[in-house]
């Protein structure tokens, strides 16, 4: 009887022992489970909070390059697009030191026109070139009519969409030079904005005006600009307010 009862007792403590380890084991599988899933849901939530700081900054850096791109290209002012000719003739100097002060003023290619016959257009009160006049007022549509001339500079006038005339005043029309250089390229000139500015010791220059639109006919011709000898000292202001004006 005793060593049924010893029996019994042994395997009774057998049976506990075993039971408490898988509780154990189970506990033990549960911690570790838990941890697992823990340390996983923890790289999880990183990476993913990682990747969205990432893109954001991705993002934000494409966005600001975006607007510096922007930011940095200037808009176009159609009217700094515009090219510009100045064509003078001279005989005194007044009127090239009308196109020093003008040209200091704007950007523009240049040129200067000569009479190819070197002679003193102002002698003998200008008979010279009244002689010259006349002989174009005769036949303004013949091309023997104007004096050779030569030009300093050979451009392209199709490059050009708005042309300023300087030229001075004989005997209250424009000087002979200047309606030859018109005469000659009225075609490649044609359509164009154009200024005139005339160079006169006290006379009006309506004829000076006459002449221009008579050459260059159909061309939107601005207000023109008229410095006499009273006011060649003030030409800076006068040619300034001039071109705000029309230009």
């Amino acid at each position: 009887m005793k060593k049924l009862l010893f029996l019994l007792s042994a395997m009774v403590v057998f049976f506990l022992n075993a039971c408490g380890d898988d509780s154990s084991s189970n506990a033990k599988n549960d911690v570790a489970g838990s941890s697992e899933n823990f340390v996983e849901s923890s790289a999880t939530e990183s990476a993913e909070s990682s990747s969205s700081e990432v893109e954001n900054i991705a993002s934000s850096s494409s966005e600001s390059v975006a607007d510096s791109t922007e930011a940095d290209v200037p808009a176009v002012d159609s009217a700094a697009s515009e090219k510009m000719l100045v064509a003078y003739y001279s005989f005194t100097g007044n009127s090239k030191a009308i196109v020093e002060t003008l040209t200091g003023m704007i950007s523009a290619d240049v040129v200067e026109i000569s009479p190819v016959e070197k002679a003193d257009f102002a002698a003998n009160n200008y008979a010279i070139g009244d002689a010259l006049i006349d002989t174009i007022n005769k036949n303004p549509d013949a091309e023997s009519s104007y004096p050779a001339i030569t030009v300093s500079t050979e451009v392209s006038l199709a490059n050009y969409s708005e042309v300023i005339v300087v030229a001075p005043l004989w005997w209250s029309q424009m000087a002979a030079p200047m309606q030859t250089y018109l005469f000659k390229n009225s075609k490649e000139l044609a359509n164009k904005k154009v200024g005139l500015i005339v160079s006169s010791h006290s006379s009006g220059i309506s004829g000076v005006e006459a002449d221009a639109k008579r050459l260059l006919p159909g061309n939107n011709f601005t207000a023109s600009l008229s410095i006499k000898a009273a006011d060649f000292s003030s030409r800076e202001t006068k040619i300034a307010d001039w071109l705000k004006k029309e230009f």
